[in-house]
Order: structure tokens, then sequence, then C-alpha cells
């Protein structure tokens, strides 16, 4: 029987590490710098389930560069719009 880590995506980790830390740093070669930001954007996007665990919030996810190091770091914020008067 396979295990789940079989059918993990590459970078799924990451973002699971940063969904429970809100903040993490990864090291890699620069030139994968671009890459590496692109894919853990996407698992953002594709996780269906943390959108709605954080409603009526929403994720903002920013990522910062020096050197070799990128630090991804996860802030929620409250979305006004979603808010209705029995959310009061």
């Amino acid at each position: 029987m396979a295990s789940v880590q079989e059918y993990m995506r590459q970078y799924e980790p990451v973002w699971i590490k940063l969904k429970k830390d809100l903040r993490v740093s990864i090291t890699a070669h620069r030139s994968l710098h671009k890459r590496i930001i692109k894919a853990v954007t996407k698992e953002k996007w594709l996780d269906d389930g943390y959108k709605l665990e954080i409603f009526p919030k929403h994720a903002v996810m920013y990522h910062s560069r020096k050197g070799s190091v990128i630090t991804f770091i996860l802030q929620h914020y409250v979305d006004l719009t979603k808010v209705t008067t029995q959310d009061i």
C-alpha cells in the first residue's frame, strides 16, 4: 500500500509548514527562486479546504528573497465583503 507521502506534490510540504507556522524560510539556488515562488503560490490556490477553514478571513502570502534564502509569510485578513450582519 502506498503511503500519503508518495502522492504529495513537490512543494506541498512547504505550503503545509507555512499554514502551520505562518512563516517559513527555505534555501535554494537563486535560479530556482521564481519556480519555487510560483509553485508555493499554486499550492495555496489549490487548497480549498484551507480557504474554508479560515472563512470569513482570507490569506495573503508574501515572500522575500535574500541571497539564496526565500522567506514566505502568510497573513490572514478579514474580508468585510463576506461578513453579514449575523456575524456581528
